[in-house]
């Protein structure tokens, strides 16, 4: 049941945040797109639910199981977010949908920005907040506030609870693996980590219940 509730909530956030995003770029037929990170999923529903299809769209990761796809319109790239193996400016828009949180420590964030702004003409990076009271990736309260070494060891115990949960399911599959091995949870970024990281852009702010939620880095005005 918990996983179920999980997976609900994930879906409906992204979707509510990927009609904002069609909604602020009406021109994404014209457009090519590097997604940092990224996997098929959020390209597969945009299409579904919103019909919009971007000209390009390559996807980096550096996990080549969630590069796989029946959509052979996709370019994939396995690599390194920290060090992108694109020239300047060679895509029109970098996308990154909650990936930054988890590249490492201070110095990695600051390569993952530099690089997404190098190679991109455009950006949008989404991320979880740091304040938000509930920890995004196990639906939990306040653990992502506890102290790092101890927030890493119940991280990595309710991961690995979700996952043997998740065998029970139909729909248990190898990528699952490799989801729950990065199990020792994300170092979330707060509003002025990302000011500082993005200190040219504008920074926008998901809401709901009333608290910021997340934050998207964005070079375009977005409908927030």
């Amino acid at each position: 049941m918990l996983l179920k509730i999980k997976s609900f909530l994930h879906d409906y956030f992204r979707i509510k945040r990927l009609k904002k995003f069609a909604e602020s770029y009406p021109d994404l037929a014209n457009l090519s797109v590097l997604d940092v990170g990224g996997t098929p999923y959020m390209w597969d529903r945009l299409n579904k639910h919103f019909g919009l299809v971007p000209k390009q769209v390559t996807l980096l990761n550096s996990n080549p199981v969630h590069l796989s796809s029946d959509n052979n319109s996709y370019q994939t790239v396995v690599g390194d977010a920290r060090k992108l193996p694109f020239v300047d400016g060679q895509f029109d828009l970098v996308f990154s949908n909650s990936v930054i949180e988890h590249v490492g420590n201070s110095m990695d964030k600051s390569e993952f920005a530099r690089e997404c702004q190098r190679v991109g003409k455009e950006i949008y990076i989404q991320t979880p907040n740091r304040w938000f009271p509930i920890e995004p990736h196990i639906v939990a309260l306040f653990i992502h506030w506890l102290p790092r070494n101890l927030y890493t060891k119940v991280h990595f115990i309710s991961i690995m609870h979700l996952y043997q949960t998740s065998l029970r399911f139909k729909n248990g599959n190898s990528g699952s693996i490799n989801t729950y091995k990065s199990a020792d949870g994300a170092d979330l970024l707060s509003y002025r980590q990302l000011k500082q990281l993005f200190p040219k852009n504008m920074i926008y702010k998901e809401r709901t219940i009333g608290l910021d939620k997340s934050f998207v880095v964005s070079t375009r005005e977005l409908g927030f």
